[in-house]
C-alpha cells in the first residue's frame, strides 16, 4: 500500500505544481494537509513570527485550496502545532501494520525551504517519523516512512544550470550579475508547465473529511489595490491575466518604483504578484510563461524584460539559500570578514530604537510613513522597504536580523528567502559587491513622493 501525504508549506495551488505531481506518482491513497504553527513558532526576538496580516493571508490561502480539493474528493486538513511535533502524531495510524502483514510505504511530499527554521521542522519530521515506525513495528511489519522535498518554488530547471547539481553547487555565482549573465547565456532553462490534476485518489481510511476552515477577514488593501484582495490560486491567475491584459509590462521599469496607487497609474504601477508569489498560489514559472506570452503579442521592451529581470532576483537569493543555508543567518551573514553595524550599539538603545523604527517614531516623516503603512495594511512598496532597511541599518546602526525579523512578522506576502536575501543585499553582508546600500531618505523623499501625499496618508495614522 502506497500511503502518500502531502504537506502543503509554500505552494497552496493545484495547477503547476511539483509537489502535488510527485505525491500523486503511484499513490493508492493521498492525504492533504497543512500546519499552521503560528503560535508555535519559536521566537528569537519579542515578538510573533508570523503577524495578524500574514495569518490573515494563509488563512485565505488555505481556505481556498481546501475548496479546490473538496472539488476533486480530496480535503486539507490543517492541524495546529510545531510541525515536527502534531504531523507525526496526526499520522500516527497510517503507521500501524495491516492485519495481512503487508508492508505500508508512507511517503511525505513537502516543498523545499533552504532555510534554518523550516529545516530543523524537516528534522524533527523525519526522526519523529522513523521513531514510531520502529515503535509500530514491534506489534508487526512496520512501515517504511520516507519524507521528500521538492523545489516546487524555483523558476529554473536545476537539471540543466551548470551549477544545479550537489556536486557543482559550490561553483554557483555569489553575485546577482554574474548570476544572472550564466542562467541566460544557457537560455534561461526551465521546466515545462503542469496542467492541474483532472482526479486524485481519495484520502486514506479514516482521513475523509476534516473540519471547516473559516473564512478569513478581508485584507486592508484597498488604496495598493483596485479592488478586495484574495490571496488564493483563482484570485491570482486572475490578477496575472489583469496585468498583462494591455500595455502595463511596456512601462513597469518606469512606474515600479511608485509608492502607492494614483489616478494615473491605478494599481498597475507594480505587478502586485508578490501575495501571490510568496504563499505558492501561482509559480514563477507560471508568471515567466505569462510574460512571454506577452512579449509575443505585443513585442519585448526593456520595460518588459525589467519583470523578469526581477523574478531572477527572486530566483537568485533561492540559490545563495540552497549554497549556503544557514549562514546566511549569522550576524555577519554570508560575508565573514565584515561585521554589521549592530554589533557596535548596546543593546538598551538598540531596544529603544527599534520601538520608535517600529511604531513610525523616528524624526523621519518619510520613514514614519512607511512603518504605518507596513504595521496598518502588512504591505509596503518595494522602494520603501528598501528605504526602512536602510533607516534601521544605517542611522541607527540595527542588526539586521531583527529588522528582517519585524518584516517577517508584518508582510503578508513575506518569502523567508527573498527577505533575507534583500536585507543582507541592503547590509552589505550578501551578494552586493558595492558593500552596503545606504539611502539617502530626504533624496528618496523628494524623488519619489515630491508633493508629500504618501507621508501625509500615513503619517497622520496613529498605531
Amino acid at each position: 500500500m502506497n500511503i502518500h501525504v502531502l504537506w502543503f508549506r509554500g505552494d497552496f495551488r493545484l495547477s503547476d505544481n511539483p509537489t502535488l505531481a510527485a505525491a500523486l506518482k503511484g499513490a493508492d491513497t493521498l492525504l492533504c494537509v497543512a500546519v499552521d504553527d503560528t503560535q508555535w513558532r519559536e521566537r528569537q526576538w519579542s515578538f510573533q513570527r508570523r503577524g495578524p496580516a500574514r495569518l490573515t493571508a494563509w488563512q485565505h490561502a488555505t481556505a481556498a485550496l481546501n475548496d479546490q480539493l473538496t472539488s476533486l474528493g480530496q480535503c486539507l486538513h490543517v492541524i495546529t502545532g510545531q510541525a515536527g511535533h502534531v504531523l507525526p502524531t496526526f499520522l500516527n495510524s497510517l503507521l500501524v501494520p495491516s492485519g495481512d502483514n503487508t508492508r505500508s510505504h508512507v511517503r511525505v511530499f513537502t516543498q523545499a525551504f533552504h532555510a534554518p527554521y523550516e529545516q530543523d521542522d524537516l528534522r524533527a519530521l523525519r526522526a519523529r517519523l522513523s521513531e514510531l515506525a520502529q515503535t509500530s513495528g514491534m506489534c508487526g511489519v512496520a512501515a517504511v516512512v520516507t519524507v521528500e522535498e521538492i523545489d516546487s518554488g524555483d523558476l529554473l530547471d536545476a537539471e540543466k544550470l551548470p551549477f544545479g547539481k550537489a556536486s557543482t553547487l559550490h561553483t554557483l555565482p555569489p553575485v546577482f550579475t554574474a548570476f544572472r549573465h550564466q542562467v541566460e547565456r544557457c537560455d534561461m532553462p526551465m521546466r515545462a508547465l503542469l496542467p492541474a490534476p483532472l482526479a486524485m485518489p481519495g484520502p486514506p481510511l479514516g482521513y475523509e473529511s476534516g473540519e471547516a476552515l473559516p473564512r478569513a477577514a478581508p485584507l486592508q488593501l484597498s488604496e495598493q489595490f483596485d479592488y478586495p484582495l484574495e490571496v488564493s490560486e483563482a484570485a491570482g491567475l486572475k490578477h496575472l491575466a489583469w496585468y498583462f491584459s494591455d500595455q502595463k509590462a511596456h512601462h513597469y521599469k518606469s512606474t515600479r518604483n511608485g509608492l502607492m496607487r494614483s489616478a494615473a497609474t491605478g494599481s498597475g504601477y507594480a505587478t502586485k504578484l508578490s501575495s501571490w508569489l510568496a504563499l505558492g498560489c501561482l509559480s514563477p514559472v507560471t508568471v515567466w510563461h505569462a510574460l512571454k506570452s506577452f512579449e509575443a503579442d505585443n513585442g519585448a521592451t526593456n520595460s518588459s524584460y525589467w519583470i523578469g529581470f526581477e523574478l531572477l532576483w527572486r530566483e537568485h537569493f533561492r540559490w545563495l539559500h540552497k549554497r549556503h543555508g544557514a549562514s546566511l543567518y549569522k550576524a555577519q551573514g554570508s560575508v565573514a570578514q565584515q561585521s554589521p553595524p549592530a554589533q557596535h550599539k548596546i543593546l538598551a538603545r538598540q531596544s529603544a530604537d527599534f520601538e520608535r523604527w517600529r511604531t513610525g517614531q523616528t524624526d523621519s516623516p518619510f520613514v514614519n510613513a512607511g512603518m504605518r503603512e507596513l504595521a496598518l495594511t502588512g504591505y509596503v512598496s518595494n522602494r520603501m522597504r528598501q528605504v526602512l532597511a536602510s533607516f534601521w541599518l544605517y542611522e541607527y546602526a540595527g542588526d539586521w536580523r531583527l529588522g528582517a525579523a519585524w518584516f517577517e512578522h508584518t508582510l503578508l506576502d513575506y518569502d523567508v528567502m527573498s527577505n533575507t536575501g534583500n536585507w543582507l543585499y541592503i547590509a552589505g553582508l550578501g551578494s552586493d559587491p558595492k558593500g552596503g546600500r545606504r539611502f539617502d531618505v530626504a533624496w528618496q523623499a523628494r524623488t519619489h513622493d515630491p508633493q508629500g501625499v504618501y507621508t501625509r496618508r500615513w503619517s497622520k495614522e496613529a498605531l
